[in-house]
């Protein structure tokens, strides 16, 4: 009877364990099934967001065309004596390296425009990705939600052509979760890793940098608080250790960095009421008025109603201070800081994509159609807007290169802007092709705060505005006789002021019809729709046709 009680007893527990097997197979497939479920909508969400990358040639952005100049300067200079005669190219430790390193990786094996679509398609996959990984380090399991991130990939940082920020940035959130996710490393391997990573992020670019540390402070500082046993002597010792990776990237900073001199100025100001219009907007504002305010609209107000409303969205605990201090730099964030414009705008996108990843989806099944449906309604919005304006500018600027390749090599090119139409925001540094097809002299080409410099004996032109010259300086100049213009108020560096000696060649954006004395300088070689490309009259020529400006 014992026996057969005891074989009673061995079969029941042989088919509990046999039953909890199943179950907890079932249970590891499922948790496959679910995770293969996301990884395809990564997948998907991410071939929808870089469809309008390969779909041109020539990349928008405004300030990307003086980038891929840089890069291909990097890459030819050695193989072109008409680059030589403009240019030098200087490696060295600086903070703001980010796309120039995976260019000079890449530009052995790809044409400079594929690596600027290249450099482009990482930063933003990396922007979709990251997210989805900081939310499973958080939670424990990857979630499809993050993939929300995706409305927030344009932004006004990339419609700007911030590269190495755009991929600067993505690469400190991207450090920040290796830190989150490393907390049970030995502690000196842990400190010795971060510290060459936060380095790594430092060259890349120092903003990028200045959120890490900010984001690693917060988030320790937070976690201590949280802790029960927490003690003045442990805080002060844990704010310690979270400090030390970043000491050498800011020793190098303070001694190095901040005692060169200045690229654009030191200046710092603001700008109210506007940057605050700026900053807020920023996150979704990929110069398209409409669009924008509509993909503001469908982020702005899934997550208020989220978190704040109905509950369906839970911010993670541990990254409430990070969110909360990073919304109030970036709320504080001057509009020119240290001769660094648009600094206002670095922030807010980074503090979307934050919130985001932090939060747990804990709604029910409708809930969560109707963000699907949104996001999804969105995404399709932005990115089908994209296409059509992307197209419309590889339109234009293959005009543009058209004529470019009019002119004999090494020209030397003066942009200016017409009175009345002025120049498109998106073409303000679109001349830079001219650097990659017939290696010329473009006075506003990035230098100083990049690897790039001008020839000695060019750099009384070398003047890296923002902005074309307005068309009268030219007029201005000639009237004045050149060198009275040096020692004009409020113009301590008027490289123009000589312009038919020092360029072979001017670029007027819009139509110049009124050229008033300039007409006896220059002869047009190309007419576009939206330029004009002149060339210089010789020394000889000028100076015979000089002699009848008075009569202008």
């Amino acid at each position: 009877m014992a026996h057969q009680e005891t074989k009673t007893s061995m079969n029941l527990c042989a088919r509990n364990l046999q039953s909890s097997d199943l179950r907890g197979q079932n249970s590891s497939e499922q948790i496959r099934n679910r995770e293969l479920k996301i990884f395809s909508a990564v997948l998907s969400v991410l071939l929808i967001v870089l469809l309008p990358v390969f779909s041109v040639t020539y990349l928008p952005g405004v300030d990307l065309p003086n980038h891929l100049a840089r890069h291909y300067i990097g890459h030819a200079l050695n193989n072109s004596l008409d680059l030589q005669t403009f240019y030098t190219f200087d490696w060295r430790l600086i903070p703001n390296l980010a796309g120039d390193a995976i260019a000079s990786l890449l530009d052995d094996f790809l044409h400079i425009h594929d690596v600027g679509r290249a450099i482009f398609a990482l930063s933003l996959s990396l922007w979709v990705i990251v997210p989805v990984v900081l939310n499973r380090v958080l939670w424990g399991r990857f979630s499809a939600w993050p993939l929300f991130v995706a409305l927030v990939v344009y932004n006004g940082n990339v419609a700007w052509g911030f590269e190495n920020y755009v991929l600067g940035s993505a690469l400190a959130v991207l450090a920040f979760v290796v830190w989150v996710g490393t907390d049970k490393m030995r502690l000196d391997l842990r400190l010795l890793l971060f510290t060459m990573i936060a380095t790594l992020v430092y060259l890349g670019h120092l903003l990028a940098f200045g959120f890490l540390g900010l984001s690693v402070v917060t988030y320790e500082v937070g976690r201590s608080f949280r802790a029960a046993d927490v003690t003045k002597f442990l805080l002060i010792k844990k704010v310690a250790f979270t400090i030390f990776p970043f000491s050498p990237a800011t020793i190098h900073f303070i001694a190095v960095t901040l005692q060169a001199p200045p690229t654009h100025g030191s200046g710092t100001a603001y700008d109210m009421p506007r940057q605050l219009f700026q900053a807020l907007l920023s996150p979704t504002s990929a110069f398209q008025a409409s669009v924008d305010i509509v993909v503001f609209l469908v982020v702005s107000l899934s997550l208020y109603i989220s978190i704040r409303v109905f509950g369906w969205l839970k911010v993670h605990p541990t990254m409430v201070p990070v969110l909360w201090c990073t919304a109030l730099v970036a709320a504080i964030m001057p509009t020119l800081l240290l001769g660094v414009g648009f600094t206002d705008i670095r922030l807010p996108f980074v503090v979307v994509a934050l919130v985001i990843a932090s939060c747990r989806f804990e709604g029910g099944r409708l809930p969560q159609r109707l963000l699907t449906v949104l996001f999804l309604g969105a995404l399709c919005l932005r990115v089908g807007t994209l296409l059509v304006s992307w197209r419309a500018h590889e339109i234009e600027v293959t005009e543009l290169v058209a004529s470019f390749r009019q002119l004999p090599m090494a020209p030397r090119i003066l942009v200016v802007s017409a009175p009345e139409e002025g120049t498109q925001l998106i073409h303000y540094h679109s001349a830079s092709y001219a650097v990659i097809e017939r290696h010329a002299f473009l006075p506003n080409l990035f230098t100083g705060g990049f690897p790039l410099k001008t020839v000695p004996e060019l750099r009384r032109l070398d003047h890296p505005q923002p902005t074309p010259l307005p068309l009268h300086y030219l007029d201005d100049a000639l009237r004045a006789g050149g060198d009275a213009l040096s020692y004009l108020p409020g113009r301590p560096h008027v490289f123009w002021r000589t312009w038919w000696q020092d360029f072979t060649h001017v670029l007027v954006f819009g139509k110049g019809e009124q050229l008033n004395c300039l007409s006896n300088l220059l002869n047009p070689v190309s007419d576009g729709s939206f330029f004009v490309l002149y060339s210089v009259q010789t020394r000889t020529q000028a100076d015979r046709r000089l002699k009848g400006v008075e009569g202008c």
